[in-house]
C-alpha cells in the first residue's frame, strides 16, 4: 500500500541540510500522488542548522515527506513514492 501524507501526521522536510522532522498543521487538498499543486502547511520538531524548532512553513507537497515514504540505507535514503490526503 502506498504510504500518505496526512494532517496531524509526523512526516519529514526535504533540506539542502538534510531531512528536517516536521508535523503535518494543514493540506490544501488531495492527490494520488505528490504534486506541486497540493500546498502543506507544517510546523518543525526539531533543530538542524538554519531551522529551528516550532518554525512553521508552508511548501508543496513535494517537499514534505511521510516518514512511511523514507527508505534508508547504509550510505543513502530514498523517497519512495507517496499520496497525499485521506483515501478516497
Amino acid at each position: 500500500m502506498i504510504p500518505r501524507l496526512l494532517e496531524n501526521g509526523v512526516a519529514y522536510f526535504d533540506t539542502f541540510v538534510g531531512l528536517v522532522r516536521c508535523r503535518v498543521l494543514k493540506l490544501s487538498g488531495r492527490s494520488p500522488v505528490a504534486t506541486s499543486a497540493v500546498m502543506v502547511e507544517f510546523e518543525l520538531l526539531e533543530a538542524r542548522r538554519a531551522y529551528n524548532t516550532g518554525e512553521r512553513f508552508t511548501r508543496s507537497s513535494l517537499w514534505v515527506v511521510p516518514t512511511e515514504a523514507l527508505h534508508r540505507g547504509k550510505y543513502q535514503t530514498v523517497i519512495g513514492p507517496y499520496a497525499v490526503g485521506p483515501a478516497t
